[in-house]
């Protein structure tokens, strides 16, 4: 079973602390196994509800007019996926 982060992270310390690695193999290994995905804090943004965007503002945002997000969900068969977006 693969190791999560965080677990990780416990171990490259508790080996450290142990005298099993120095401190500089410890921060090589963090920097090696560190998550290459970047936490952004989602939870802070205001909630997207493309129902109270104006159309230039759609524009602007996503170089695409609202109306034009409506017929792709029909086009493309994703307006369910949009609807739980936008509840």
């Amino acid at each position: 079973m693969a190791a999560n982060y965080d677990e990780v992270e416990d171990l490259i310390l508790a080996y450290n602390d142990a005298g099993v690695i120095d401190i500089d193999e410890a921060l090589l290994l963090h920097d090696i196994q560190e998550g290459k995905n970047p936490q952004f804090p989602y939870w802070t943004y205001e909630k997207f509800e493309l129902g109270l965007m104006q159309e230039d503002e759609s524009k602007a945002e996503f170089r695409m007019l609202k109306m034009m997000f409506w017929h792709c969900t029909q086009h493309f068969d994703f307006q369910s996926s949009l609807n739980a977006i936008t509840e």
